[in-house]
């Protein structure tokens, strides 16, 4: 358990005229986390001003991210196998290398865009064409007539009684669902009132003249055509794209830092001749970053450390609001880091609270691969695991292949020298069975391989044997125990780390009211209920050593309660069955293994029973196969959903929430992320 990096809060000075080169050492630097300045903080100060460079850089990475849009670049094509010169880019986009290609791009995609227009038009007009191909008359035949007027659209129903009582000339299509109906130019609306009885609905009639179904043909000839050119249009775009998106991404990274750069007096305070920054900086890091900035201003600016932060509260809470709450920079080792992942899906810890992400990448694995406990898993998740850090650049398909590849190993350790298991079945069995009942790997392969036999060390169960094990049925019992054994420890170090982290924060005295009085009334709740659970379910009696533990405990708890009443009033009362609850929510750990194990088993009965016994032929064979496969891989499945799920789960609501409260700033140095871009001159833009 690792407390973030201690902060020190550092003052910088100097003249307006030497703004930007301080700047870009602070950038270069990428120690220093930048306070914001607000305007009217102090009087005679302001807000600073964008660099000069800032509005052309920003108009033109916004015409960058325009031709990505056009081009159809995604998030994951955003990173380059081998980085360019950021020196090469910049001489490329001051000799106006964005205009040159925004043009070039532009004409092509005005052209697809022309293309594309004269597309919708055509599709629309053989939309409006189409159910006029069902009625026998040209385009002209609708209209130009002086005395009567054309009403054409879709109907329900054959419209003739309706329009008994009107004039008129019918044309209905053979499917009758199409109708052109002429009345006189005074009857229209009293045709439309009485076509409402059949549903219709009034249909366009194109300008034009011939025959629908011809006119169609030609348009989808020019359709044809216009397909072949927006395909060849296409294909420019896809050439210029190729070609030019190196530097269309390494030119969006320069920009995109010479933006970030340019702007940063926007956060800085300000006057007619000086500035003045604050920022944090990790204390073990002061004096070079003083070092540094001194010697790349050139001894121009003056860089003072105001204070090193403690953790606690009340120091926090007696300054300035802008300076309460220093950033936390989470320091763990290489394993930890990944880990820290899940920690910040909640939130990131406070500066002045423990940072739990070493201790989960420790304890997660291990209750995973409780849960699994199977060699065959094991080795599945830890080459998948393998697989996901190989090809992924992602932090999250990194976290979840680490957490695979550890939990892998944990359940390879628990189902070789607990249970001795490898997909659902021990590798030898110690019952005296026959038949179906022989599901151990021994005598599988015994059928097999007539003769064959484990080598001897492993049926001695004085050497660790592997397959004796822990059988998950008959001693559930016993794992049961292990589970609340785990879970008592696991609650423990949750509330320990909440009591350092009262005691760092605030005081001793708030740390016993808070925290040491949940320890005790866990430890004390421990104590009763082992002898309960031994008179309730052993059947023995009060006395000797049981009557020293229950009046221990009853003692132990009822201080802890008392202490707890002090410290948190009746909410501490109240929260007592909560800790009886998290002590067996870790049952879920059996649960979990055991649920897997019994699927695991009936695909196996059902496989077996056409593999190993024969039934059905080569069809059995087949399908045994299959119900092996196929069930595993449910199994599988469920492992990586359950175990996976209700391990980190165990974490987040049981365990964390003893000592975890969340809401810290994350550490945001200023610095230049290159990742399509290198600079081995060590400019920052």
């Amino acid at each position: 358990m690792l407390l973030p990096e201690s902060m020190s809060r550092v003052l910088i000075v100097g003249s307006k005229s030497h703004m930007e080169d301080t700047v870009k050492a602070l950038y270069d630097i990428g120690k220093a986390h930048l306070i914001d300045y607000s305007e009217g903080d102090d009087p005679g100060f302001g807000i600073g001003k964008s660099f000069p460079n800032a509005a052309v850089a920003s108009e033109r990475l916004v015409k960058l991210r325009a031709m990505e849009k056009e081009l159809g670049l995604k998030e994951k094509d955003k990173q380059l196998e081998n980085p360019v010169s950021a020196k090469e880019i910049r001489e490329l986009i001051e000799s106006n290398g964005i205009e040159q290609l925004e043009k070039e791009l532009f004409s092509i995609v005005d052209s697809r865009n022309e293309i594309a227009q004269q597309m919708t038009e055509r599709e629309s007009l053989i939309a409006e064409l189409r159910p006029l191909t069902e009625l026998p008359l040209s385009l002209e035949d609708y209209r130009g007539y002086e005395s009567i007027t054309a009403i054409v659209g879709k109907v329900r129903d054959d419209p003739s009684e309706c329009l008994k009582d009107i004039e008129h000339e019918l044309f209905l299509s053979p499917s009758g669902k199409v109708a052109a109906i002429f009345v006189p130019k005074g009857k229209k609306e009293e045709a439309m009132s009485a076509l409402s009885a059949v549903g219709f609905s009034e249909m366009s009639v194109p300008e034009g003249k011939g025959s629908p179904g011809e006119i169609i043909a030609e348009l989808e000839k020019e359709l044809e055509e216009l397909r072949e050119q927006k395909e060849r249009v296409d294909a420019q775009l896809g050439s210029l794209k190729d070609k030019h998106l190196s530097f269309i991404l390494a030119s969006e990274e320069e920009l995109a830092i010479e933006t970030e750069l340019a702007s940063t007096p926007l956060r800085v305070a300000t006057s007619d001749h000086s500035f003045v920054m604050d920022a944090w900086v990790p204390t073990i890091e002061v004096e070079s970053f003083k070092e540094q900035l001194t010697r790349e201003t050139a001894d121009s600016v003056h860089v003072d450390v105001l204070e090193t932060r403690g953790r606690s509260v009340h120091e926090s809470e007696e300054t300035e609001s802008k300076f309460k709450d220093p950033p936390s920079k989470l320091k763990n080792g290489r394993i930890g880091k990944i880990y820290e992942y899940f920690v910040t899906l909640i939130n990131t810890p406070r500066y002045q609270e423990s940072d739990p992400s070493t201790l989960i990448a420790f304890t997660w694995p291990l209750f995973f691969g409780l849960m699994v406990a199977d060699v065959g898993y094991a080795f599945a998740f830890i080459i998948i695991g393998a697989i996901v850090l190989k090809k992924t650049k992602s932090t999250t398909w990194k976290a979840l292949g680490t957490q695979s590849i550890f939990g892998g190993i944990w359940a390879l350790i628990f189902g070789l020298f607990m249970f001795g298991e490898m997909f659902g079945m021990h590798f030898v069995s110690y019952h005296e069975v026959s038949g179906l009942a022989s599901t151990d790997w021994e005598t599988i392969i015994a059928h097999i391989i007539p003769g064959f036999t484990f080598p001897a060390w492993l049926m001695d169960p004085s050497q660790m044997s592997l397959s004796i094990g822990i059988n998950k049925f008959e001693e559930v019992n016993t794992l049961l125990k292990l589970s609340v054994y785990i879970g008592i420890v696991h609650l423990f170090f949750g509330f320990l780390i909440g009591f350092f982290n009262v005691k760092r924060q605030h005081s001793t005295k708030e740390a016993i009211y808070e925290k040491a009085s949940f320890i005790m009334m866990l430890v004390g709740i421990v104590m009763v209920s082992y002898v309960l659970t031994e008179l309730l379910l052993a059947g023995k009696a009060l006395e000797g050593d049981l009557t020293y533990l229950i009046g221990g405990g009853a003692g132990v708890l009822a201080v802890g309660a008392v202490l707890g009443f002090r410290g948190e009033g009746l909410n501490a009362i109240l929260e007592l069955p909560g800790i009886f609850g998290n002590i067996l929510s870790y049952t879920r750990l059996t649960a979990i293994a055991l649920s897997k194990a019994g699927v695991a088993m009936a695909f196996n009965y059902m496989s077996i029973f056409l593999l190993y016994v024969g039934v059905g032929g080569v069809i059995g064979f087949i399908s045994g196969l299959l119900i092996f496969m196929v069930g595993h891989l449910l199994v599988f499945l469920l492992a990586v959903l359950s175990a996976g799920l209700h391990g980190i789960r165990l974490h987040y609501v049981e365990w964390m929430g003893k000592f975890f409260a969340g809401g810290g700033k994350d550490y945001k140095p200023l610095a230049v992320n290159r990742l399509n871009t290198k600079n081995a001159e060590k400019e920052v833009y």
